[in-house]
């Protein structure tokens, strides 16, 4: 069943309190995780959503900007950071985000009954039971989060935007979808790469703006059918609160670095093995130095590095900029990791694996052995200012000129007719 079989499948199912929701769209995250769930932890992710799980949220007098965060990225202190600096740059705002302690709400019982009559819609459809458990628990614990989110929004009269954090996750989505019936504007964010191959962030989004990070991201949320209206390139998020200092030297002692994505990361862990078998190539033919940078939710495969000559490992939480700057240049996959690097000013060649996000850069890029070896012995022989020039080019495509922070503070000064 491919994204668009799915979708189709689950748009056909009438889930009871959620009639007016397209649910394909609702859970569309799902497909790309492809993991099930067995009776017992559905049982634990009601009890979660029931007993432990709560909004936290402050209030601004007359707040109209409202941003939200939910448990879709709780633990993820990368993203925590991303959506801190967006809140950080706002006056008077209202913020609304997890917060994990008991907190046993008996209105939240309510929602019980719906449980068996999702079963019993779910039981019609072709997915098993282990899938149609985790559609439950998504579902369940994104109505609560959703209704008790927009319940604190509407009791604020003053509310003008209301910003998600990822509009294609169920909590998000369901904020969205309510907001936009109470005639609330609401805005998405977009925290790493999305491309318009798996489109789903791009084709499920229904926000009436979505805040890209740069022009590359503006031209595939266009090309994933996004009205081209609602998007607005402001930057992106990590460096909202400051201006990356950009390397204004070559650097050239044989060491480079290797940004891996992570096991959870689905396809990307094949990429992440070839880079590591790359990197046991170059330290023994070139007789370079590597130290790998595992993804913060991942760790490196051991049986693939002990035959890496040279070697050491930093610890996945490492602030980029202290990483980058050991490094002459950085091997990794189409990710955000890449987009990061040539923000400082950081050469990255980019492994293309099953699809390059990054097609329109035909420089800084390898799919073999033979290709990187041919961009390494570019980079060590080509003229320094010519180098220099070809970074700072790639860099523009990546980040636009200017004070980020001003132009997230202008997109919501107009917002809010201020």
């Amino acid at each position: 069943m491919n994204h668009d079989e799915f979708i189709f499948e689950l748009n056909k199912v009438n889930l009871k309190g959620l009639e007016e929701i397209p649910i394909g769209e609702l859970l569309a995250t799902i497909y790309f995780e492809r993991e099930g769930i067995g009776n017992t932890k559905l049982l634990k992710s009601i009890l979660t959503s029931i007993v432990l799980d709560k909004n936290e949220y402050y209030i601004y007098q007359d707040a109209k900007i409202w941003l939200i965060s939910t448990y879709s990225y709780f633990g993820r202190a990368d993203l925590r950071h991303q959506f801190e600096n967006v809140a950080n740059c706002i006056k008077h705002r209202g913020i609304i985000f997890p917060k994990k302690e008991i907190s046993f709400q008996v209105k939240r019982l309510r929602y019980l009954p719906l449980i068996f009559c999702w079963r019993k819609e779910l039981k019609k459809t072709n997915f098993n039971k282990k899938i149609q458990y985790r559609m439950i628990a998504e579902t369940f614990k994104a109505l609560i989060i959703a209704e008790e989110a927009v319940k604190i929004i509407k009791n604020n009269s003053k509310a003008k935007i209301c910003v998600t954090f990822c509009d294609v996750h169920p909590p998000d989505y369901l904020i969205t979808f309510m907001l936009n019936k109470c005639g609330i504007k609401t805005a998405t964010l977009q925290h790493g790469v999305y491309d318009h191959i798996s489109r789903y962030e791009f084709a499920h989004s229904h926000s009436d703006y979505f805040l890209a990070i740069n022009e590359h991201a503006k031209e595939e949320a266009i090309l994933s059918g996004l009205n081209e209206k609602k998007v607005c390139v402001l930057g992106p998020l990590s460096y909202i609160d400051e201006t990356p200092m950009v390397r204004s030297l070559v650097k050239r002692d044989k060491t480079y670095g290797i940004l891996l994505n992570g096991a959870r990361a689905g396809r990307l862990e094949g990429e992440d093995r070839k880079l590591l078998d790359f990197a046991y190539l170059l330290t023994k033919e070139k007789k370079f130095s590597v130290i790998v940078r595992p993804h913060p939710l991942g760790d490196v495969p051991e049986h693939r590095i002990k035959k890496i000559q040279q070697y050491s490992e930093c610890p996945g939480n490492i602030q980029l900029r202290d990483f980058l700057s050991q490094c002459d240049f950085v091997l990794t996959g189409s990710t955000t990791a890449y987009i990061d690097a040539f923000i400082f000013g950081c050469p990255a060649y980019r492994y293309i694996g099953i699809h390059d996000y990054f097609p329109q850069i035909n420089k800084f890029c390898f799919s073999d052995k033979y290709q990187l070896e041919g961009e390494i012995i570019d980079y060590y022989t080509k003229n320094e200012e010519q180098l220099l020039h070809e970074v700072q080019t790639v860099r523009q495509y990546f980040i636009p000129d200017g004070s980020i922070k001003k132009y997230y503070q202008l997109f919501f000064k107009e917002c809010t007719n201020e």
